[in-house]
């Protein structure tokens, strides 16, 4: 029953201003909330690279190891897993009942990407508070890792060969020419990166390499640097070896481990590049202490007890400082070029001296890769920020203040694509930056001699106080600031962003350079020559118009082609070798592990047998595949089923896969026929022999119907940062995937729902919605960047699907991240002719008796008529005018208006 009784305080004026106080006071709330939030983030200054919503959920959490994993993650990119003791300590009798209680959630130490397990010295005890326990846990790493440095540097020391033993380089070229001589030199190496994490290896050698070169440099005899070079040279070929064939002997498991093999393939890259260095070094006509290419080297120094500095580099006269930012091994994967280290030093002259860098060249030169790299190889943080128009100043202040206050290097990407005032703004800020740092710098100098007696200079030191943006901030003088742009002279920088940075130029790489190291560290012996050809292959392709349109019309697409054809030759590579020695392997297999019985047993034993394995699993989908087109009243054509069966196992190796097909090629059944075929597997995964069935979930998206705010998101002025569609789709599927307190094992034995996001639609733009979504994909960044400065990342159950007709607006680095399936579905429409006569004869509107003299006649007269259309260029109906024949399924549209016709005569 309402009551028919008002309140006259609801009414009029007087309700205006309840609501006009009731606003006020939220916006007190809201000023106040921002103030809170900053004072945490000067507590523990990592949390300025989080958005304002993930540093409210951190606080909200119950501080447990398990609760903060997920920022863990995201404030240490290198920390995937939690290595957490949870021992019973006793057990205690209460309510008739035995209740165990354990200890307090100590953490041992973490887990990277590829299960590489880096120990704490001593255990990280719990605390109530997050954010001190987030800044113990950052002491404990930085601590753990100039532990591990120095310990890997010592035992690295006494594994290098003394001035006597490289006394005669043929000697020294035929030290590792049999197998004794690679386990001799191998091995040891090998039992460092079972102890060290691979960071503090690579560290170790070049602390070693440069030590070994300036000892030859000081014996003044040019046969010194002849027998550095030689071993360098057989250890190169030992390397290689391994990445090939394994190395014969080898008793342990963790020596065929990805892991290992991954570092080994950073420490093949690091000896070519000393090789590179070294040749030049020996060309110089000068004294080579005193030439510039020995001062640009960037030369380790690792020293023995807690004297500060522990670990520095020392190049062009500048000691600087190692941060020991903890890298995982994926990290160090990066061909050096003469291109990539001329921008190095650039790079390097500009933070030092001007606090900040503006790098500019063409797609895919390596701005990103060199600036990272480089970062990473000083140990400092590196923060990546993809730029987009939507990306608002008090980001791009968010990022910069909390690069000052934990000496991180701040890579802002694309800069081009931010409006005039936020470029306005960030050149009037990196100016304040650079100021503030030349004042303090100067009043040291005034008030004492900071200069060493070798006149070297320090950049690390305590943390300043400066003004930025009207706030007293801390600074860190490791702090760093590099910009990217691949717009060249077509991009107007305003003038305080040019008086703010120092420009530094970077042009396409040798791609021969680049060829070599990769075809080495892959296993090839004779990679020099056969990266001239292979480039010479791709030149004499795009001289004949042999490539597609979009990779013929930028010289950066080259990469990418060669980056595929390498990536299938390591496959190939990989199967000859095995197959070679199936033999002697298998009968080994038979005596040793008769007992097994199953045949997983063998598959983990020996990779190669994984091949044969698989083939029940494919026959299984084949079925499958084919039973859902039946299903969807389809036919079930052997080029239907072959194009599914190989998006599948594309999807499997593929975290971005491009169908590229013309319209009508079949390009959605084919995707949606595989995603009904997994899930029918999946529902009936207990009566087949493999049990890794996942179903499958799908969503699409048509991103030229939507705009890029709709796509990715946009700050509201009302509402506050609204999701985009992929946004949503990124933190729905994170919802689905299984919880950090689960064990490895735990994690395989529950399937996750595989989910697949469907873009259908051209790439448009550059950059476009395509380049913005895979840059989730790539190695180095595997986040997506959102305007808000938040980063969501990319899960692993997640696969993008992008169905496109046409890739001439698509970047090179997206292509270069996504794997390509192409669909030619030249005889698509006998099948669409026959599923459409099935549908007539069910229909009853036909005999069996016409359908055949109609099959017959399709058969003669079809294929000649398509081909009469194709050779006088004659465009169906349905083409829009100046579209060609090609972006057509070849007689998909002429047999269904055929059809179409017929059915209406009927």
């Amino acid at each position: 029953v309402h009551s028919k009784k008002t309140n006259d305080r609801f009414h009029g004026e007087s309700l205006r201003q309840i609501l006009m106080d009731g606003l006020s006071t939220m916006e007190v709330i809201s000023n106040q909330m921002v103030d809170l939030l900053e004072t945490l983030c000067d507590q523990f200054p990592r949390l300025w690279f989080l958005s304002d919503r993930e540093v409210i959920q951190l606080l909200s959490l119950r501080p447990t190891p398990f609760t903060l994993q997920r920022f863990v993650r995201r404030c240490f990119t290198g920390v995937r897993r939690l290595e957490v003791d949870r021992e019973p300590l006793s057990y205690v009798e209460g309510g008739g009942a035995a209740s165990q209680s354990y200890r307090q959630l100590n953490v041992l130490g973490f887990f990277g990407s590829l299960q590489e397990h880096v120990a704490f010295t001593s255990p990280l005890e719990p605390n109530c508070n997050a954010l001190v326990w987030l800044e113990a846990f950052e002491k404990q790493l930085k601590s753990t890792m100039v532990h591990r440095i120095q310990q890997c540097a010592a035992a690295r020391n006494q594994l290098e060969p003394s001035s006597q033993d490289l006394s005669f380089s043929q000697e020294v070229g035929d030290i590792l020419s049999n197998a004794a001589g690679k386990r001799k030199i191998l091995l040891p190496l090998l039992d460092l990166l079972s102890g060290h994490p691979l960071q503090c290896l690579l560290v170790a050698e070049e602390a070693v390499w440069s030590g070994s070169v300036l000892r030859a440099l000081q014996e003044a005899n040019p046969v010194g640097l002849s027998n550095v070079k030689a071993y360098n040279s057989a250890k190169l070929r030992a390397l290689a070896c391994f990445m090939r064939d394994g190395l014969t002997g080898a008793q342990r498991e963790p020596l065929v481990s990805r892991y290992t093999m991954m570092c080994v393939r950073a420490l093949v890259q690091l000896t070519m590049k000393h090789a590179q260095q070294l040749s030049r070094l020996m060309e110089v006509q000068c004294a080579p202490e005193s030439s510039f290419e020995w001062l640009s080297w960037i030369k380790y120094h690792v020293k023995e007890g807690s004297d500060d500095p522990t670990c520095y580099a020392d190049v062009l006269g500048h000691r600087l400082q190692y941060d020991y930012e903890y890298s995982g091994p994926e990290d160090w994967v990066m061909v050096h070029t003469p291109s990539t280290d001329r921008a190095t030093l650039g790079i390097l002259l500009a933070v030092t001296s001007y606090r900040c860098g503006f790098v500019r060249g063409p797609n895919m030169a390596g701005k990103e890769t060199t600036t990272v790299q480089l970062g990473r190889a000083l140990g400092r943080q590196v923060v990546g920020v993809q730029c987009c128009p939507s990306t608002s100043a008090g980001v791009v202040e968010r990022m910069l203040r909390g690069a000052l206050q934990t000496g991180a290097w701040l890579l802002l990407q694309s800069v081009h694509l931010l409006t005039q005032e936020v470029l306005t703004l960030l050149g009037q800020r990196l100016i304040d930056i650079r100021q503030s740092f030349s004042q303090l710098a100067r009043d040291e100098n005034q008030a004492v001699n900071p200069e060493p007696s070798d006149g070297l200079t320090t950049l690390f030191g305590p943390d300043l106080r400066m003004t930025l943006a009207g706030k007293s901030v801390s600074a860190r003088r490791g702090y760093g600031c590099v910009l990217t742009s691949s717009q060249g002279d077509a991009f107007q920088v305003p003038e305080s962003l040019r008086r703010a940075t120092r420009p530094v130029a970077l042009t396409h790489p040798d791609y021969k350079i680049i060829t070599e190291v990769m075809l080495t560290s892959t296993g090839f012996s004779q990679a020099a020559p056969l990266s001239r050809r292979l480039v010479a292959l791709v030149e004499l392709a795009r001289d004949s118009s042999c490539l597609p349109d979009f990779l013929s019309d930028h010289q950066s697409s080259y990469l990418v082609v060669l980056q595929k054809i390498i990536s299938a030759s390591e496959i190939h590579l990989q199967q000859s070798v095995r197959e070679r020695e199936i033999s002697v392997e298998a009968k080994g297999a038979a005596a040793e592990q008769s007992h097994l019985g199953p045949s997983r047993g063998l598959t983990c034993q020996f990779p190669l047998f994984q091949q044969y394995f698989d083939e029940e699993e494919k026959i299984q989908l084949k079925d499958a595949v084919t039973e859902e087109l039946q299903r969807k009243r389809l036919q079930a054509d052997a080029e239907i089923i072959r194009n599914a069966v190989t998006l599948y196992q594309t999807v499997r190796s593929s975290r971005a896969v491009m169908l590229l097909g013309p319209s009508g090629s079949g390009k959605t059944t084919c995707y949606r026929v595989v995603a009904g075929a997994l899930n029918h597997l999946a529902a009936q995964a207990e009566e087949h022999l493999f049990q890794s069935w996942s179903s499958v979930q799908t969503t699409v998206l048509f991103p030229h119907a939507m705009s890029h705010q709709e796509l990715f998101g946009y700050c509201c002025e009302e509402r506050g940062w609204r999701d985009g569609a992929i946004a949503k789709a990124l933190r729905d599927s994170g919802q689905s995937e299984p919880t950090s307190s689960l064990t490895g094992e735990q994690k395989q034995s529950a399937h996750t729902a595989g989910r697949w996001l469907v873009m259908d639609g051209n790439p448009a733009g550059r950059p476009g919605w395509l380049d913005y979504l895979t840059a989730m994909c790539s190695p180095e960044w595997p986040f997506l960047s959102l305007a808000s400065g938040e980063k969501l990342p990319s899960r692993s159950h997640l696969k993008l699907l992008v169905e496109v007709t046409d890739l001439r607006e698509a970047g090179p680095s997206a292509l270069t991240r996504c794997s390509l399936v192409y669909l030619a579905a030249t005889d698509l429409w006998r099948a669409v002719w026959k599923s459409e006569m099935e549908a007539l004869v069910f229909e009853d509107k036909v005999d069996q008796g016409t359908l055949k003299v109609w099959s017959l006649l399709a058969e003669d007269l079809f294929s000649s008529t398509l081909d009469l259309l194709r050779q006088r260029d004659l465009n169906s109906a349905g083409n829009s005018e100046g579209e060609s024949v090609e972006s057509a399924t070849y007689g998909l549209q002429e047999v269904t208006s055929f059809v179409r016709i017929l059915r209406a005569l009927l």
